[in-house]
């Protein structure tokens, strides 16, 4: 709802028609899922909303290493530096996930560290599900 709410106020100007939420939700809707689950191009680069070009396509995106921090590359500087991903670095789900998201406390959820180029997905750090952590939409 969220990403559907951000697709709302800006996306739209990039072009785009579809947001989803960056984020693996349970072991059928992963990030590393999210090509066949969505229809997300495989081939497509990963640019930011200033055109800065992150990775070459998702699988380079997924490989652990990818070529700008994403936090440095968005409209806004003050972006989050985390945000919840309850991912492994490879886009698996992680062993904290909120319960799947639907925990709203006494749970974790892994979150990422989107000024590294590779703790983007899996910081080390799962802060507990009530913490003011952002979520990150992706748009295609």
């Amino acid at each position: 709802a969220k990403c559907v709410l951000a697709k709302k106020n800006w996306l739209l100007t990039m072009g785009k028609t579809n947001v989803r939420a960056f984020m693996s939700i349970s072991a059928t809707d992963e990030i590393r899922d999210m090509v066949s689950n969505y229809s997300i191009p495989s081939t497509a680069p990963i640019i930011s909303p200033l055109g800065t070009t992150i990775s070459d396509n998702i699988s380079d995106f997924l490989d652990g290493d990818i070529s700008k921090t994403i936090r440095k590359h968005f409209i806004k500087d003050s972006i989050a530096q985390y945000s919840y991903t309850g991912s492994t670095q490879s886009g698996a789900l992680s062993s904290h996930h909120c319960a799947n998201w639907t925990a709203a406390s006494g749970n974790n959820g892994m979150k990422g560290n989107f000024d590294s180029t590779s703790l983007f997905l899996d910081s080390g750090s799962a802060p507990n599900c009530n913490s003011s952590l952002s979520i990150t939409c992706i748009a295609f």
